[in-house]
């Protein structure tokens, strides 16, 4: 949330500025990443919601936030998939996308 409230987002690169388009052209590649990066920021939204319903936002916090995020989600979806992505795309969630984290014994 602080991200969103200090950095609009853009196409373009620029100081302090989130690179939308550069960000779209990584979750491109990877259909994993791109999941959990979409479901993250979505995350980030039901807490700005949260946090507004409480009173620690105020409504234009609130909106600078939420349409920050709406528009990186979009420059996200309106970029070209690659295709291994629209190939593990078709395969879902229903298997992992990600390696499970070992413990270390000692």
């Amino acid at each position: 949330m602080v991200l969103f409230m200090a950095h609009d987002v853009s196409t373009s690169q620029g100081r302090e500025i989130i690179d939308g388009r550069y960000i779209a052209n990584v979750l491109a590649d990877d259909w994993g990443f791109w999941y959990d990066a979409t479901c993250n920021l979505n995350t980030v939204k039901s807490f700005v919601n949260k946090f507004y319903s409480e009173g620690k936002l105020t409504s234009e916090e609130q909106n600078i936030i939420m349409n920050r995020i709406d528009k990186l989600l979009k420059i996200i979806e309106e970029e070209p998939k690659a295709k291994n992505w629209l190939k593990r795309a078709r395969i879902g969630t229903s298997k992992p996308w990600y390696r499970e984290v070992e413990e270390i014994v000692r």
